[in-house]
């Protein structure tokens, strides 16, 4: 009887037991895997379309050039938000206007919080 417990707290030492291949895998090889299932291993030239929140969202990735566009529709109007390499730029109804500058980073979050999860 006095030999089970002893039997079971081997069991529960030997299970415990970190194996060779698990203890290898790092946070960061985990992360690359992901990155390489999600886009075959090239993120760096992608074109990634996708719905959220009634907004249409288009992310164009090519040799370290970007573009995150989202498109937002009501019955009058339809804003479209282009984040680039090269800054901010608003259209409404495909007529490019002016951001007022408090509102560029606001809006270039925005974009960008989004596409950084997808």
């Amino acid at each position: 009887m006095k030999k089970i417990p002893f039997l079971f707290f081997l069991l529960v030492v030997f299970a415990c037991k970190q194996s060779e291949t698990s203890a290898t895998i790092t946070a960061q090889k985990v992360i690359d895997l992901a990155i390489e299932k999600s886009c075959a291993g090239n993120c760096d030239n992608s074109i990634i379309r996708f719905s959220f929140r009634k907004n249409n969202y288009q992310a164009i990735r090519s040799n370290g050039r970007y573009e995150f566009t989202r498109i937002r529709k009501d019955s009058l109007v339809t804003i479209t938000d282009v984040l680039s390499n090269d800054g901010l730029k608003r259209y409404m109804n495909e007529l490019e206007v002016v951001v007022e500058d408090s509102l560029i980073s606001p809006i270039s979050d925005g974009v960008n919080s989004v596409f950084y999860f997808s």
